[in-house]
């Protein structure tokens, strides 16, 4: 399949990211790379279940008291694990460009998640 925007512009440009659940399978809302994008990795980014055993422990506001986080999935939790690693291989590396750090992040990430 064909991935949905903003992840169809990684033929062109940037990364896109998909999410998986614990079990390093899509998570049902998850793009997928699909056969034009070329730089596409995948981070967990839960499942969404009910329960919220398998989503990811975030900063967002739970309104009850005493409980800052909140349970939540998505690819916006997927997201930030990838540009953490970006944010690695710069400092890394400084002089690194912006091409050779996402060659660096695709081709380094473990091709047998999925």
């Amino acid at each position: 399949p064909t991935p949905d925007f903003p992840a169809a512009v990684a033929d062109r440009a940037g990364i896109a990211v998909g999410s998986v659940d614990r079990a390093n399978r899509f998570s049902s809302f998850s793009n997928q790379a699909g056969p034009f994008s070329l730089d596409y990795v995948v981070a967990p980014g839960g499942d969404g279940g009910v329960e919220d055993a398998g989503d990811i422990y975030s900063t967002v506001p739970l309104f009850l008291p005493g409980s800052p986080y909140e349970f939540f999935a998505g690819t916006s939790m997927a997201t930030p694990h990838v540009t953490g690693v970006v944010a690695l291989v710069k400092q890394a590396n400084p002089s690194l460009s912006v091409s050779e750090i996402e060659r660096i992040v695709v081709e380094t990430a473990n091709p047998n998640v999925i």
